[in-house]
């Protein structure tokens, strides 16, 4: 009797320590991949809405936020358009050059329409 306890404790132990192992792998491989798209590639921003932190003009570097799988990204905005950013203003990324944004107000965006803005997105591309 005794040694049937035992032999179901040993057993029982060893499928928790199963489950266990099993349960610690997969949480460090979704943590992994978490990672790795928050640290995407700069160019992955282009596109996206953004939202001004710090205000900026053609004439002053700003700061932007953009969300981007399921992670806030923050970087240093210029821009060659005459708007003036104000904070909390939404702005579309154009390009990303050495870890800067260069952006254009939404209303571009909203007032062309996807496929106009897609245009200029490849002008302003071109440009710089």
């Amino acid at each position: 009797m005794n040694s049937q306890l035992v032999l179901v404790a040993i057993i029982a132990l060893l499928i928790g320590i199963c489950f266990g192992a099993c349960t610690i792998f997969l949480i460090f491989t979704v943590r992994r991949k978490i990672l790795a798209n928050s640290l995407a590639d700069s160019q992955t921003l282009i596109g996206h809405l953004c939202t001004v932190q710090v205000p900026l003009d053609h004439h002053s570097k700003g700061k932007i936020s953009v969300r981007l799988y399921h992670s806030t990204r923050e970087l240093m905005a210029i821009t060659e358009s005459p708007h003036c950013f104000r904070k909390g203003d939404r702005a579309l990324i154009m390009n990303v050059q050495n870890n800067q944004a260069w952006i254009v107000p939404e209303t571009v965006f909203l007032v062309h329409g996807e496929e106009e803005s897609k245009e200029v997105h490849r002008e302003v591309k071109r440009e710089i």
